[in-house]
């Protein structure tokens, strides 16, 4: 997609220029003393290569275009591909027609030049790919450049040396944009993954609730019972421990079709649209008498009593994602009615 986007400003410049050159080109064909000079096959081949490039960059505008209105933007990751590649080749192609036609007039290799370090600066293409491709297409340009005797040693030396700059170049560019990727693909998944836990956030609730419209969803509402107490006692490093301890017995025990979010400090939220409401509750209790046996086997208790929760249930038709707030309102008095039952029997 960074390929197409970046692709698609150079594409852009590319239409601009193939515009002007076949203006330029028609305007040539008025005048009988360049065509005596150019002749007729050689306007014409040039026209072709400028309608060729101009299609190519066309293309490539217009598919991004319509994929961002369409909002096609993993669909359609295999066409974007072809589009983005179609015009590399298109843009190298053309570079090295226009290169061909020059040298054999006695002039550089300025056309090649700029289509090569264009292709380079503006996409990140695996080197695996562009490599060969830039090796190949140097070849070939050094190789007709020193047949028609077009540049002396200095010059194909310096031309050489550019070739091996840009692979370079290519390399780094492909390393540097995968390291871009990396890094925005961690930020967006921390955005939506709470840092102590690992479980997802408020965020990606939500996110699974715009996935749930149209179906019914069971939740249950967590809260650890006097969990304030247990941080005031022996710190924060224990509370965060028992934190990160019930995220993990909790969504084992719930199964992979329920699951589970930490809305805030010791609350969490269980969810599933797809498990019956019978199961679903069942599920939910049996995870606190594994959690309660857990925390009694390893001694974390408080005036031997060990650590457990209180659950609040709801559940209810998702028709659009504010429909989850009345469900959590519910559960959350639920909750807090159990919390109030077990503070009196205690």
């Amino acid at each position: 997609m960074s390929n197409l986007r970046c692709g698609t400003s150079l594409a852009a410049i590319t239409l601009f220029m193939e515009t002007y050159m076949l203006v330029n080109s028609f305007l040539m064909g008025r005048n009988e003393r360049l065509v005596r000079q150019l002749g007729w096959p050689w306007i014409i081949q040039h026209r072709i290569a400028y309608i060729v490039l101009f299609s190519s960059a066309a293309l490539l505008i217009g598919w991004n275009i319509h994929r961002s209105k369409r909002g096609m933007e993993r669909v359609s990751l295999g066409i974007s591909q072809l589009v983005v590649g179609q015009f590399v080749l298109a843009s190298l192609a053309f570079g090295v027609f226009i290169t061909m036609g020059d040298l054999a007039r006695g002039n550089g290799v300025y056309s090649f030049i700029v289509q090569m370090v264009s292709v380079v600066c503006i996409f990140a293409i695996r080197p695996i790919v562009l490599m060969p491709t830039i090796a190949a297409t140097f070849g070939l340009v050094i190789w007709q450049a020193a047949r028609l005797s077009a540049t002396g040693h200095g010059t194909l030396t310096n031309f050489i040396s550019l070739g091996l700059v840009l692979i370079v170049a290519c390399c780094v560019r492909y390393h540097t944009r995968m390291c871009d990727i990396r890094s925005q693909e961690r930020l967006e998944r921390y955005s939506f993954q709470d840092a102590l836990t690992g479980l997802g956030n408020v965020r990606a609730l939500y996110v699974d609730v715009q996935r749930s419209i149209g179906k019914r969803v069971n939740i249950a509402v967590l809260d650890i019972d006097n969990f304030k107490t247990y941080n005031d006692r022996f710190g924060h490093e224990t509370g965060d421990r028992i934190l990160s301890l019930f995220a993990t017995i909790i969504s084992h025990e719930l199964g992979n079709n329920i699951q589970l979010y930490r809305l805030g400090g010791d609350e969490y939220l269980a969810m599933s649209s797809s498990v019956p409401s019978n199961e679903f509750a069942a599920r939910v209790a049996k995870s606190r008498k594994v959690f309660e046996s857990r925390m009694l086997h390893n001694d974390v208790m408080i005036d031997d009593v060990p650590v457990s929760f209180s659950i609040g249930y709801a559940s209810g038709r998702i028709n659009e994602t504010d429909d989850i707030k009345p469900l959590l309102s519910k559960a959350d008095v639920e909750m807090y009615q159990e919390k109030h039952s077990h503070h009196c029997a205690s």
